[in-house]
């Protein structure tokens, strides 16, 4: 109308528009409208999930030194996904394309030319113009279902070599292995319905069929030697080692193996080592998921009036020197991911060292502590780059080779505006994860006479490192004490459980406390790695340390029954508040409800009670 003219068509506003998303030139502006649906609620979710697992099996003696084990399993299970309150996007669009009808009313384009004669016409500019008939024509239903299906026969023998002589004179028992092989066929099915299919659930990318499998041989043996028993210096000493050879259809073969050793000077006193080669097989979803283009980046480097990246920087992401500082930001804070399975994917391979000391001390009979130290390394990591990623280390120079990933939309030059925008984050075998630190554990028990027992349990780790290297030829940042859009989920230095239990002397009746302590995190943008680095919200970009107090106490019924009631998060403490928005700190993956719930009680107190019964 005329008012609107006045306040959008001034000579100012059309040089600044035109200059933001160009292709534009005379008295034409362009208008990106955002309007949340406040009236149709929420959007819902209704998961249905079913399994069943079926074993059976022989074992038993062979003789006196050999034994066997031999089963076979089947497990199934299907997950159900009923979306409600999605608004259509083919509905969004016609119910906003809206003329003067013959009737002089507001009536849509598609009504008067044939193509939706069900359209009713959205009154987003009135306030309360949206009505019932209105929400109705807008909401559509979708699902999806997934199946998957694993079979497994496996068979081992076991025997005590020390029997037949395989026993050193230094040591009390002889060498035990194990030797086996194994079967399991996997496979996945997805299948989304036809608005699922492609994308008109608003909001939501296309979800395209899955349907794939593989199938893996494997062969392993396991032994155990001990080295010196009951010796000056050695009170016990011995060797594990193992070996899996496993033979995979998709077309590679993988070798895993550990070594270890376990040294109890005196008896008090453990010490223990080891070395394991461990690797992780693609999945199903990682190899055959079908490509599609939705929301998934949480910024452009590149976006806004004062970019992140430099005007040459920003160039060899695509961006040239008129649209930059001129690219304009989602208020959402998202840009477009296209994401792909990848049917050539190999496993990543994982070395880990760890080295642990055991205490058990004799004068103090109830207590048990233990110190592991660990360090992991993750190569040929299986992983999908993330978007921003990508444009910043492309921009940034470290691996030229990822330009070719972003794909800008021509004239606009936008990563999020239109679908033919997006940054190509197809999975692949790439990067290095490692991390390092200590796990600790202590258990005592202490008899209180008549009034019970009482026992105490601590476990806690320390991460002194978290290094991710997303692109082998690219940079790495240390995520510990970070949480946000690069890092995901807070990563603590320090967090621990620590429980304190009463066996009470009546009835059976059993109480427990526990200290939750989660350690205190800062946002992933407040690094001063480029690669992290970026405005952020101040007022929410540090995370305080946590600490939940539960409280549970379990008491039999009879010989066969128990009953259980507790209460988590006595104080309903708040989880912490993560915003979305252009500054958003909040990632897809691992955030939601503004908040980490993975990480933090979002549900407040929560009191529970449960029966169990055996029979």
């Amino acid at each position: 109308n005329a008012q609107e003219a006045s306040v959008l068509c001034t000579p100012a506003n059309i040089a600044s528009n035109q200059a933001l998303y160009g292709n534009i030139t005379g008295n034409q502006i362009t208008l990106y409208v955002a309007r949340r649906s406040v009236e149709s609620g929420g959007r819902l979710d209704n998961y249905a999930s079913n399994s069943i697992r079926q074993v059976a099996g022989v074992k038993g003696a062979i003789n006196d030194v050999w034994s066997y084990d031999a089963y076979g399993q089947v497990g199934i299970t299907q997950l159900e996904d009923i979306e409600g309150n999605f608004l259509g996007s083919q509905q969004i669009t016609r119910s906003l394309q809206v003329v003067t009808g013959p009737n002089g009313q507001p009536t849509c384009t598609s009504v008067l030319n044939g193509t939706d004669t069900a359209c009713v016409p959205w009154n987003v500019w009135k306030p309360n113009g949206v009505t019932q008939a209105q929400l109705d024509y807008l909401r559509i239903p979708a699902t999806w279902a997934s199946t998957t299906k694993e079979y497994i026969t496996d068979a081992s023998v076991t025997g005590d070599l020390g029997k037949y002589g395989a026993k050193l004179p230094s040591a009390a028992s002889g060498l035990n292995v194990a030797v086996g092989t194994e079967y399991r066929g996997e496979k996945f099915d997805f299948s989304p319905d036809y608005v699922y299919v492609n994308g008109l659930n608003a909001g939501g990318a296309p979800s395209l069929p899955i349907h794939g499998q593989f199938h893996v041989w494997e062969a392993f043996t396991e032994a155990r030697l001990p080295l010196m028993d009951d010796k000056p210096g050695a009170y016990k000493l011995s060797l594990d080692a193992g070996y899996r050879y496993s033979s995979y259809t998709l077309g590679f073969n993988t070798n895993t193996y550990k070594f270890g050793l376990e040294w109890a000077p005196v008896q008090d006193v453990r010490l223990r080592g080891g070395y394991n080669r461990a690797v992780r097989a693609p999945n199903l979803d990682e190899l055959f998921a079908p490509a599609a283009v939705g929301s998934g980046g949480v910024a452009d480097p590149c976006w806004g009036s004062a970019p992140v990246l430099t005007q040459a920087e920003c160039a060899l992401t695509g961006v040239s020197a008129a649209r930059y500082g001129h690219l304009s930001t989602n208020s959402a804070a998202q840009i477009n991911t296209q994401t792909a399975g990848n049917p050539t994917l190999t496993p990543e391979i994982a070395d880990t060292y760890t080295l642990g000391l055991v205490i058990q001390q004799q004068a103090i009979p109830n207590l048990v502590a233990s110190i592991d130290a660990f360090n992991i390394k993750i190569k040929n990591t299986i992983t999908a780059i993330s978007p921003t990623t990508i444009v910043l280390d492309c921009g940034l120079g470290i691996d030229p080779a990822l330009c070719s990933h972003i794909h800008r939309s021509p004239g606009s030059q936008s990563l999020w505006l239109a679908t033919n925008g997006f940054v190509d984050t197809t999975t692949q075998n790439v990067g290095i994860n490692s991390t390092k630190g200590l796990d600790a554990t202590a258990h005592y028990r202490l008899d209180i006479g008549k009034a019970g027992r009482l026992g105490f349990g601590l476990a806690g780790t320390y991460t002194k490192a978290f290094t991710i290297q997303p692109d082998p030829n690219g940079g790495a940042y240390d995520c510990v004490g970070l949480f946000g859009g690069t890092c995901g989920f807070p990563l603590p230095k320090w967090r621990h459980v620590f429980t304190t239990n009463w066996g009470a002397p009546w009835a059976g009746l059993d109480v427990t406390l526990r200290w939750r302590h989660i350690g205190s995190a800062d946002v992933d943008r407040s690094s001063s790695n480029r690669q992290l680095s970026s405005g952020f919200y101040t007022a929410v970009g540090h995370f305080a340390a946590y600490n939940y107090l539960d409280l549970s106490a379990s008491v039999p019924i009879g010989q066969s029954a128990d009953f259980r009631l507790g209460i988590n998060n006595i104080a309903d403490k708040n989880p912490p508040l993560v915003p979305t928005g252009t500054l958003s700190n909040c990632p897809t993956a691992s955030c939601n409800d503004n908040t980490f719930v993975g990480t933090y009680d979002t549900l407040g107190r929560y009191i529970f009670a449960h029966v169990g019964v055996k029979f």
